[in-house]
């Protein structure tokens, strides 16, 4: 066994099963994985990485994607992982989530990340794209129905948003063309942020990158308030 298999076989210690697959919206697929293994440390907002096709010869650095935990739940001995997986390119986690079927394995890490839930403050605005609803639906169940949650996702058509398990979008969405957008940032820079908001910004590193700021730099939130996390940026792979 060389280095970075001896690596991955210490970070991917759990196999999953497919067990659900359904398109939810253009090029967007949603999986459930059975797992033997229980997450009892898990915190709201933690991804996992897949090491897909793990029966298959070649680099395993190639062949891993890491998607946000929509939605775990446990019964008896098994686990259950519902994630969702934007089939946008036509690089492994794409053709992965187009080909896969019923009964597929997949090797799985435990849970990482620090993108994850702050409960210390009553009010929540989620902004980020396609690949970050899931993220926030998942931050969303895990909420006081009396807290104020608000989200904005962005992009360029709006058929590719999809619903949460309790069918209820929920989510502003804004039209845009690139991570520069300027409606958005507009949009954005005309929003009240009070001392007890939390705001969580995910998706193109681009847009993260300039939101970020604009509320720090321009707007003057403190840093505390914010929690960032590019979840893909153009011309780059292998992101978390």
């Amino acid at each position: 066994m060389n280095l970075e298999e001896r690596i991955f076989t210490k970070l991917f210690m759990n196999q999953g099963t497919v067990i659900g697959k359904r398109q939810i919206a253009e090029k967007i697929y949603h999986f459930t994985l059975e797992v033997n293994v229980h997450f009892t440390k898990l915190v709201p907002g933690q991804h996992l990485r897949l090491l897909l096709f793990p029966n298959e010869k070649g680099k395993l650095r190639d062949r891993v994607r890491t998607y946000s935990i929509w939605r775990y739940q446990q019964d008896g001995k098994k686990g259950y992982i519902d994630i969702a997986v934007c089939a946008h390119t036509d690089g492994p986690g794409s053709q992965w989530a187009k080909i896969t079927k019923i009964g597929s394995q997949v090797l799985i890490s435990n849970p990482l990340g620090k993108f994850t839930l702050d409960t210390s403050m009553r009010k929540h605005l989620f902004i980020g794209d396609i690949t970050a609803l899931s993220h926030f639906y998942c931050f969303t169940h895990n909420l006081l129905s009396q807290e104020s949650i608000k989200g904005i996702i962005y992009g360029k058509d709006e058929n590719q948003l999809f619903n949460d398990f309790d069918v209820t979008p929920g989510f502003t969405f804004q039209k845009t063309a690139n991570g520069t957008e300027t409606s958005l940032i507009a949009y954005c820079r005309a929003l009240e942020i009070d001392p007890d908001t939390m705001i969580y910004i995910g998706g193109d590193g681009l847009m993260c990158i300039t939101l970020n700021n604009l509320f720090i730099k321009e707007l003057g939130v403190p840093r505390k308030q914010l929690k960032v996390k590019p979840f893909w940026m153009l011309g780059k792979t292998g992101l978390e």
